[in-house]
């Protein structure tokens, strides 16, 4: 394991179950470089009104274990699905903890840009460069 990973997590979430395939493998990536993640699922099947809040609760309380970072990964092709989940974080008191980053494709990247203040990749491997870098840091 690499140690510059150690005090920072990787939450993979999926809005759709079309994303699930490729939150498995950014997890698979990013273990194979030391990065300490989770998958979280897909979760919208469960969006309601309470489910921010649920969210919430839920990144913070797997946000305690580590001293670092926590970034988390919208995985998604449901514009709605990603603005409900990023909207749900960025607007949190501990945003410094937090970071959100977005993977998509180019159709919802063009429609969300001006919409969610996160970074939004559509290729796998500048999205891997960025998080190398974040995780040096």
């Amino acid at each position: 394991n690499n140690r510059r990973f150690d005090n920072s997590l990787l939450v993979i979430v999926s809005g759709d179950d079309e994303s699930l395939p490729i939150c498995i493998i950014i997890d698979v990536l990013t273990r194979r470089n030391g990065v300490n993640s989770t998958i979280i699922g897909n979760v919208e099947n469960f969006i309601d009104p309470f489910f921010d809040i649920d969210f919430q609760r839920y990144i913070n309380k797997l946000s305690k274990r580590v001293k670092g970072k926590t970034i988390i990964i919208v995985v998604s092709h449901n514009g709605t699905a990603i603005r409900f989940l990023h909207s749900s974080l960025v607007n949190q008191d501990v945003k410094e903890k937090y970071e959100i980053i977005v993977f998509s494709n180019n159709t919802i990247k063009e429609k969300l840009e001006k919409l969610v203040s996160s970074p939004i990749y559509t290729d796998i491997e500048p999205f891997l460069s960025k998080l190398e870098i974040k995780n040096t840091n």
